[in-house]
């Protein structure tokens, strides 16, 4: 059995400022519905491949189909849950008065 030595931490940096962290953190709201949009596609495309090669019968693992398949259901159903609440969130700042 070989046993490590402890060895002592490096000294922990100064916080930086909130403004900088804000900064360097922030996504544009529009990449992350690009990404989400991207990515919800990309699950319905696999599992449209997986349905189309379950048909002919060319599936070796069904598990994988079936949990392909789940993962583009759920994210359509994410997506239109998403979509109904930014929909209402704008209607909501609309009817806003100034």
């Amino acid at each position: 059995m070989v046993f490590i030595p402890i060895t002592p931490m490096d000294p922990i940096k100064t916080a930086a400022k909130p403004e900088t962290i804000r900064q360097q953190t922030q996504i544009p709201f529009e990449n992350v519905l690009e990404d989400a949009v991207t990515a919800l596609q990309q699950a319905q495309a696999t599992a449209e491949g997986d349905a189309y090669r379950l048909a002919i019968g060319d599936v070796d693992d069904l598990a994988q189909v079936q949990v392909n398949m789940l993962k583009a259901e759920s994210m359509v159903q994410t997506t239109v849950q998403l979509t109904t609440r930014i929909v209402n969130a704008y209607k909501e700042i609309m009817q806003m008065q100034v």
